[in-house]
């Protein structure tokens, strides 16, 4: 293999990795601490849905408490919610009337 092939192919593998490794680095930078990791799961029974969802959350510790859910531009189907659903929830210890709705690796992170 001649220098220039091996050369540009290194230089196209650095570059691949460099871009793999730069919108989750510029994602999580760009955030806040408390949107970025919210470190305990509960699980959240609709209360009331009006501009924001309000939930009484029991956490796998045995704490109880009531939240809110953080609405996002892209969250359309919060409108769908009525009162008695559960839903898996993610919340800041610190901030627990601050809600978001858990993803599976949310669900795994914290297991």
């Amino acid at each position: 293999m001649s220098n220039a092939l091996l050369a540009a192919a290194v230089f196209l593998i650095a570059l691949a990795c460099g871009a793999l490794l730069y919108v989750p680095l510029s994602r999580a930078l760009s955030e806040p601490d408390s949107v970025r990791r919210p470190t305990e799961v509960g699980i959240g029974t609709v209360r009331t849905v009006d501009e924001q969802v309000t939930l009484d959350v029991e956490c796998p510790s045995g704490r109880h408490f009531v939240g809110s859910l953080r609405r996002h531009a892209d969250d359309q189907d919060l409108g769908a919610l009525r009162p008695g659903v559960l839903l898996l929830v993610t919340f800041d210890p610190a901030a627990p009337e601050r809600l978001s709705l858990a993803d599976d690796m949310a669900a795994v992170r914290t297991a």
